[in-house]
């Protein structure tokens, strides 16, 4: 049968697995001219539905080297068969941006009064636990700003810093830059988060950063400007008290915690290596447990000493990472196997039972066995499972989704 190609517009270019928007494609680092990803040919057919053409009877050359970073590339598909007859027909394909989660790193509650102004970035460093989510594995990414300063509540720069004012973190030609592995800034649309909140950006770069343990509305709530004795300053200058993170020694156990299940052969990291951080500030950890980071079945717990009362940290939903947050002590850090802990007869709540969306992928926390559907608004089953502890169900689509863990159902919207 002959079915000849009358009106280019019956052709039809789809990059296969790939993930679209509004008919453009989603940069996702993939070279689509030079890798495996298939691309499949279609033709309309006069009935109205769609016929897969067989690589064999075309050829497809691009006007360019690479069809991978974001912008408009142009296929010319040269057909030559009996079925098709010979023609060029030319197809365009758009690229666009991929939106990249920027969590900026924590401001400390208080600021002591002999900070040197020229030089804020040894009392609070923007970088020291920034952490980027949906960055495309390996790309590196990172971020450049023009200045740092301290501003008041009108929005005036501090000149001089008086003890009990209320002060703010002014960030100034904040945006992304071209990193390491690949990573270009064109490629990606930032998100800028703070404390879990999207932040506003101005045209000019500049974002103003109040402590995340306050309301931005009141015009109380900021930085406190403290005398050095009283922010743990151990001296003259701009050297404030340093907190230091450790894994805490087994010979010091979790209240409940049988000893025997304490995580062997497990290793403790942090953001950028970081080992101390300034009064009021915090640290960002993970651990890795034969080659996997941050893998269910386990809980962390942190204590301000070694021998002291540990309180548990919850895995932070939007960096994926566990965070401790305004430190005034040093850290101890223990992670325990979850099933080391007794579950017998006690009381397990609804609350006990967690679920939260990460960019194409939901992340379920139980306390004990239990069975989990993950489950579409058209009522399909789209995963399923026995949990205990954290499990993450990924390659996902955009959508909303029931999340069903034994007797508790939650309902999720997963974005790309």
């Amino acid at each position: 049968v002959t079915t000849t190609i009358d009106d280019p517009e019956d052709i039809e270019l789809v990059i296969t697995d790939a993930v679209t928007k509004d008919d453009k494609y989603i940069y996702d680092g993939v070279d689509y001219k030079n890798s495996d990803q298939e691309i499949v040919i279609k033709i309309k057919l006069s009935d109205g539905t769609s016929q897969t053409i067989d690589s064999k009877y075309y050829t497809i050359s691009w006007d360019a080297d690479e069809v991978k970073n974001v912008g408009t590339y142009t296929a010319s598909i040269t057909f030559n068969s009996d079925i098709y007859g010979s023609a060029t027909v030319s197809k365009t394909i758009e690229i666009t941006q991929r939106s990249l989660t920027v969590n900026l790193t924590e401001v400390p509650a208080t600021i002591p009064n002999d900070v040197n102004l020229a030089n804020l970035e040894s009392w609070w460093s923007p970088w020291d636990e920034v952490s980027y989510v949906n960055v495309v594995e390996p790309e590196k990414p990172e971020f450049a700003y023009d200045a740092i300063s301290l501003i008041d509540k009108k929005g005036n720069k501090i000149e001089r810093l008086t003890d009990g004012a209320i002060v703010k973190v002014k960030l100034e030609g904040l945006a992304l830059k071209d990193g390491e592995e690949g990573f270009l800034k064109m490629n990606y649309t930032p998100i800028w988060m703070y404390g879990g909140t999207e932040v506003d950006v101005e045209a000019d770069g500049s974002v103003i950063l109040p402590p995340t343990d306050g309301d931005d509305e009141d015009d109380n709530t900021g930085i406190e400007v403290v005398d050095p004795d009283d922010s743990g300053n151990s001296g003259s200058g701009i050297t404030t008290k340093r907190y230091q993170l450790y894994l805490a020694n087994k010979d010091y156990n979790v209240k409940d915690a049988k000893e025997d299940y304490a995580a062997e052969g497990l290793e403790l990291f942090s953001r950028h290596n970081k080992k101390y951080t300034n009064a009021g500030g915090s640290f960002t950890v993970w651990y890795e447990h034969d080659g996997e980071v941050n893998e269910g079945g386990y809980r962390v717990f942190w204590s301000s000493r070694a021998n002291g009362e540990y309180k548990e940290v919850k895995l932070d939903e939007v960096s994926g990472y566990y965070q401790i947050r305004n430190v005034n002590s040093n850290v101890y850090v223990r992670i325990y196997a979850a099933d080391g802990f007794p579950v017998g007869n006690e009381e397990i709540s609804a609350a006990d039972y967690r679920a939260y969306a990460q960019p194409n992928k939901i992340v379920v926390i139980t306390p004990q066995p239990t069975d989990v559907q993950i489950i579409s608004m058209a009522g399909a089953v789209v995963a399923t499972d026995k949990v205990t502890g954290q499990r993450e169900f990924a390659n996902l689509t955009e959508g909303v989704y029931i999340v069903r863990m034994g007797e508790t159902v939650v309902k999720l919207q997963v974005r790309k």
